[in-house]
C-alpha cells in the first residue's frame, strides 16, 4: 500500500522550481520520512504535529527559491551575492535588523526614547491643530452652509448688526438664516455661581445647522420675541456632566445671571455651540435676553455688531449668486442709511473654509503653523541624533559590510540592509509615538481650556492623525538612515579590510560628517531653547507691566440685580445706593461704578473721526466704557489734559474723556480737549472731548497700548461692577463688600468678587499655556540633545578602546584622556552654538511675533552654556567608563 504521507509531501515539493526538486527531491523526501518516523515513535499520535514546522519550512524556501535569480551558471547566488528586492528580502533583512537591535539593547532604547519623544510630540500636535482647524463641523450637509459678514470700518468681515440680520432673511439666496452671539454668564447652582458661556440665538438656528435636539426641542418663533418667554437649550455637555442626565430636565428652570429661563430642550450629543472650539454651555433665546442681562438694546441698533449670522443656501443657488444677493442688500443699506453703512460691504464665506472668523481663523492657523514647526524642530533633533547614531554604528560594522561587499553583494543590497534597521526603528518609534499621544488625547478628551472665551478640544486619533503619523515616521526613517545607508557603501573594501581604523565624534576626522551632525542638533536645540525662553520672557514683562492704573489696592465686585425685576429708575437708584453702602465700609477710601473692567473692554463702538483729521467722515471702531464720575480717582488715574467726569455731567451731557494713545492715535497730538466726534448711533449730535487720561490695560497686560473712550454712566444695566479703593489689602474688605449687597437686598446676586492683581493675571492664562508648552517642548529638546550626545559618545567611545588602552598602557593619565574627549566634543557643541546664535536673530524676530520678547546677546550666551555643560556631562560619563579598561583587555580587542 503506498505511503499517503510521501505521497502528500511530494506534492508539497512540487513548491520547488524543478531543478530542486531534480537535485534535492529524494534527499528531501528521505529527510522528510526520517523526521516523520521518529516523531511518531517518540510522540505517538502527538507526533503528527509536525507536519506544521514541515508545511511552513517547505512553502517558505520554496518561494524564495522561487523569487532567486541564477547566476550566469545557472546556479542560484550565494549567500554574500542574494540581491533580490521583494518582499521576502525585505523581510530577511527586517528579521535580522531585529536580532541586531535586539543584541544592542542599549542602542534601541536610546533611538526608540528619541523616536518616541519626537513622534509623539508632533502627534499630539497634529491632533491639536486637527481639532481646531481640520475637523469639519457637525453640521447637516455644511457644504451648504455660510457665513454672512458685515464688514468694519477697516474693511474687514466682522460680526454683523441684528437689523441687518433681519433685512438678510428676507433675500431668496437663502432658504433660512440664523444669528447667534457669545456671551459670559453666571448659573446659579445651590448655594454658589458657576461661571458659564451661553450662546444667545434665534429660533431659526437648528433650520440652518440641521440637527436635532436630543430631548425636547430648540427654541419656537414665540422665542424670537423679546418679551416672550425666556427659554434655553442646554448643551449634551452641560446636561451629562452638571446635570447627571437629569431625565426630568426639560421645563425645569435656570437661574442665569439672576434671571429664570425655562429649559425646552437638550441640544445634540456631537455640537457644542456655533464659535468653533467655544465651549458653549447653553443656548438662549432673544427672549431671555432681558432677563439675563444680554444686549437687549443692540436688537435694534444698527451701529451695535454683536451677532454671528450664519445661513443656509436655497436649493440649486450657489455661493457666487448668495454674494451677489448681499451686494445688492450692502448698496441699498448704504444708501438707506448712509451714515452707518456708507461703505461697508457683506462677505459671504462657505462655512467649510472659516471655523469662527477670518481674523480669528488667521491666528489660530499661524498659532498651529508656529506650534507645528516647534515640534517638528524637536523631530529634527531627534532625526539627527539617530542619523548620528547609526552613522557611528554603520562604523563600527564596516569590516561587516566590507566582507559583505568583498563576497559579492551589491551596495543596493548593503544600503538595504542598513536602512531595513532604520525603517525598522521609525515603525516601531511610530507606534510608541502614537501611542503616547492616544494616552494624552485620552486624558485630555473634551478637555476645557478656560481662557477668556473657554475652548473645547474634541482631541481624537482620527484617520488623519494616523495618516500623518505613519508618513512621518516613514519620512523620519529614511531622513535619518540615508545618509549611513550611502557612506556605509562607499568606504574602499581593500582599505577597510586592511585598516580596521574608525572614524566618529572624538577621532582625528571628528569634525567630519559626525561632528557636523552633532553640531546642527546642537544649533536647532539653541533655537527652540531660545524660543521658549522668549515666551517665559514676554509672560515676565507682561506679569510686571503697569496696567495704567492703582491695581495694587483695588478690587472689584460685580453684581446683577435681574432677580430683583426693576425698571431703569429704580436699577439706577439701587446701585446708588449700593454704591454709597461701599464707601461707608471701614478701609474702603472709594467707590466707583462701571459696565466694564480695565483689562475687559471687549466691546466696540463706531466712533466718526474723519472730519476732524482729513476732513472726511471715516469710521473707527473704538473700545469704550461707561463708568461713574469717580472710576478714574477709584483706580488712582489724574487728567493729563483737560478734566475728569463730574456729576453735572451725568445725565444726558454729551461729553467723553479719551485716552492718550486714542488722541495721539487720531488727532496726532496728546491735548485734544475741545475736539468733537460724532458717533455712528447719533451721527448728527457732535459730543465733546473734556479730558484725556493715561493708557490703562484694555484686553490684557502687556498688550501694546490700545485707543479707548469713556462716557458718563447714565443708564441702567441690570449687570454692574463696583471698583472698590481701600486703604490696604483690597482681599480684606471682599467678605464686608458681599456683605453690604445683601444688606441692601438679598435677593441681589454677587457674581463675582476678587482683586484687581488677580483679575489682572486672569488675562495672562493663554500666555501662561503657550509658555508652558514651549518651556515642555524646550526641554525635551535639551533631553533629546543630552540623550543624542550621550549616546554617539558612548558608540564613539566604544570603538576607541584600544587606543584608550594603548594611551593608558604607555602611561597616560585617565584625566588627560577624559580631557581629550571633553575638548573634542567641546569644539562641535561650540560650533552648533555659534550656528545656532547667528539662526536666532531673524527666526527669533519672527517668534516674538508670537511671545512679544525674545532673547538677546547675554540670554543667548547663557542658553549656549547649557548645551555645553550638559554636553560635556553627557561626554564624561561614557568617556570615564572607558578609561577603566585593562591595557591587556584593550590590546586583545580585534
Amino acid at each position: 500500500m503506498p505511503d499517503q504521507g510521501i505521497r502528500r509531501y511530494r506534492l508539497f515539493l512540487r513548491l520547488y522550481p524543478r531543478r530542486c526538486r531534480d537535485e534535492l527531491g529524494e534527499e528531501l523526501t528521505a529527510l522528510f520520512r526520517y523526521r516523520r518516523d521518529r516523531a511518531l515513535a517518540s510522540r505517538g499520535a502527538l507526533g503528527a504535529a509536525f507536519w506544521w514546522p514541515m508545511l511552513r519550512d517547505s512553502v517558505t524556501t520554496a518561494f524564495r527559491e522561487r523569487r532567486e535569480p541564477l547566476d550566469a551558471h545557472g546556479r542560484p547566488p550565494g549567500p554574500g551575492r542574494r540581491g533580490g528586492d521583494g518582499m521576502t528580502a525585505w523581510l530577511d533583512d527586517l528579521g535580522y535588523a531585529a536580532r541586531r537591535l535586539l543584541r544592542s539593547p542599549g542602542f534601541a532604547l536610546t533611538a526608540l526614547t528619541i523616536l518616541v519623544i519626537g513622534i509623539g510630540a508632533n502627534a499630539t500636535a497634529f491632533s491639536v491643530v486637527n481639532a481646531l482647524l481640520l475637523q469639519p463641523p457637525p453640521f447637516l450637509q455644511p457644504e451648504e452652509l455660510v457665513l454672512v459678514l458685515q464688514d468694519d470700518d477697516r474693511g474687514a468681515p466682522s460680526s454683523t448688526s441684528y437689523p441687518a440680520y433681519r433685512d438678510m432673511t428676507g433675500s431668496v439666496a437663502f432658504q433660512s438664516v440664523s444669528a447667534f452671539y457669545n456671551d459670559q454668564a453666571f448659573l446659579e447652582q445651590e448655594d454658589r455661581l458657576a461661571p458659564i458661556l451661553v450662546e444667545y440665538a434665534t429660533a431659526s438656528y437648528r433650520e440652518v445647522i440641521g440637527l436635532s435636539a436630543s430631548r425636547g426641542s430648540w427654541f419656537g418663533p414665540e422665542h424670537d420675541d423679546p418679551n416672550g418667554p425666556p427659554a434655553a437649550v442646554i448643551t449634551y455637555g452641560m446636561w451629562a456632566d452638571r446635570m447627571a442626565r437629569d431625565p426630568d430636565v426639560l421645563g425645569s428652570t435656570l437661574r442665569v445671571n439672576g434671571g429664570a429661563v425655562t429649559v425646552v430642550g437638550v441640544g445634540p450629543p456631537e455640537f457644542n455651540g456655533g464659535q468653533g472650539p467655544a465651549a458653549v454651555d447653553l443656548w438662549l433665546s432673544i427672549s431671555a435676553m432681558g432677563a439675563t442681562g444680554g444686549r437687549v438694546a443692540s436688537l435694534e441698533r444698527r451701529q451695535d455688531h454683536p451677532f454671528t449670522v450664519r445661513a443656509r443656501l436655497a436649493e440649486g443657488v450657489t455661493v457666487q449668486q448668495a454674494r451677489d444677493a448681499m451686494e445688492v442688500l450692502a448698496t441699498d443699506l448704504a444708501r438707506t442709511y448712509p451714515e452707518l453703512n456708507a461703505g461697508r460691504g457683506i462677505t459671504v464665506l462657505p462655512l467649510l473654509d472659516v471655523r469662527v472668523s477670518p481674523s480669528i481663523d488667521a491666528q489660530m492657523r499661524a498659532a498651529g503653523a508656529f506650534t507645528m514647526a516647534v515640534v517638528t524642530l524637536v523631530l529634527l533633533i531627534g532625526t539627527l541624533n539617530l542619523a548620528n547614531l547609526l552613522l557611528v554604528r554603520s562604523t563600527a560594522r564596516t569590516r561587516e559590510i566590507a566582507v559583505r561587499l568583498a563576497l559579492g553583494a551589491g551596495r543596493r543590497r548593503v544600503v538595504r540592509v542598513v536602512m531595513a534597521e532604520a525603517l525598522l526603528l521609525a515603525g516601531l518609534g511610530g507606534l510608541g509615538g502614537l501611542g503616547a499621544a492616544a494616552v494624552f488625547t485620552e486624558m485630555s478628551r473634551n478637555s476645557r481650556l478656560d481662557f477668556t472665551i473657554p475652548v473645547l478640544l474634541d482631541l481624537r486619533l482620527d484617520a488623519k492623525v494616523l495618516l500623518f503619523t505613519m508618513l512621518l515616521s516613514a519620512v523620519t526613517g529614511l531622513v535619518f538612515g540615508i545618509l549611513p545607508a550611502m557612506r556605509a557603501t562607499r568606504r574602499d573594501v581593500n582599505a577597510t579590510l586592511r585598516d580596521e581604523a574608525v572614524s566618529g565624534l572624538g577621532s582625528r576626522r571628528s569634525l567630519g560628517l559626525t561632528g557636523a551632525l552633532v553640531a546642527g542638533q546642537v544649533a536647532v536645540s539653541l533655537l527652540l531653547l531660545l524660543a521658549a525662553g522668549g515666551f517665559v520672557k514676554g509672560l515676565l514683562m507682561a506679569r510686571t507691566a503697569d496696567p495704567g492704573f492703582d491695581w495694587e489696592r483695588t478690587a472689584y465686585v460685580q453684581v446683577s440685580a435681574a432677580p430683583l425685576g426693576l425698571n431703569d429708575e429704580a436699577t439706577l437708584a439701587l446701585f446708588e445706593q449700593i454704591d454709597e453702602r461701599m464707601e461707608a465700609l471701614p478701609g474702603v477710601r472709594r467707590a466707583a461704578t462701571s459696565l466694564m473692567l480695565p483689562a475687559a473692554m471687549f466691546g466696540t463702538s463706531t466712533l466718526l473721526l474723519g472730519s476732524e483729521v482729513d476732513g472726511t467722515d471715516r469710521p473707527a471702531e473704538i473700545p469704550w466704557n461707561y463708568v461713574s464720575p469717580d472710576y478714574f480717582r477709584a483706580l488712582g488715574m489724574e487728567a493729563l489734559h483737560g478734566r475728569l467726569f463730574e456729576e453735572a455731567d451725568v445725565g444726558g451731557a454729551d461729553v467723553a474723556v479719551v485716552s492718550e494713545t486714542f488722541a495721539r492715535t487720531y488727532y496726532g497730538r496728546s491735548d485734544v480737549v475741545g475736539r468733537t466726534y460724532r458717533s455712528e448711533g447719533s451721527p448728527e449730535t457732535p459730543r465733546e472731548i473734556i479730558g484725556v487720561v493715561g493708557d490703562v490695560t484694555v484686553r490684557a497686560l502687556g498688550e501694546t497700548p490700545q485707543p479707548a473712550i469713556y462716557w458718563p454712566l447714565d443708564f441702567a444695566y441690570p449687570r454692574m461692577t463696583f471698583i472698590i479703593a481701600a486703604d490696604g489689602d483690597p482681599s480684606a474688605s471682599l467678605s464686608a463688600v458681599r456683605a453690604a449687597v445683601r444688606a441692601v437686598d438679598p435677593r441681589i446676586m454677587v457674581l463675582q468678587a476678587s482683586s484687581m492683581s488677580d483679575h489682572l493675571g486672569d488675562t495672562l492664562e493663554r500666555q501662561r499655556l503657550a509658555s508652558l508648552v514651549l518651556a515642555c517642548l524646550g526641554g525635551l529638546a535639551l533631553l533629546l540633545a543630552v540623550l543624542g550626545m550621550y549616546g554617539v559618545v558612548s558608540f564613539a567611545v566604544a570603538q576607541r578602546r584600544r587606543e584608550v588602552g594603548i594611551r593608558i598602557a604607555l602611561g597616560a593619565r585617565p584625566g588627560a584622556v577624559i580631557r581629550l574627549f571633553l575638548r573634542d566634543v567641546s569644539l562641535v557643541v561650540l560650533l552648533g552654538v555659534a550656528v545656532g546664535a547667528a539662526l536666532s536673530v531673524p527666526l527669533g524676530r519672527l517668534a516674538a511675533r508670537f511671545s512679544g520678547s525674545s532673547l538677546g546677546a547675554p540670554e543667548t550666551a547663557a542658553v549656549g552654556l547649557l548645551l555645553l555643560a550638559t554636553s560635556l556631562i553627557a561626554t564624561i560619563v561614557p568617556a570615564a567608563r572607558a578609561t577603566r579598561t585593562h591595557p591587556t583587555e584593550a590590546l586583545c580587542m580585534d
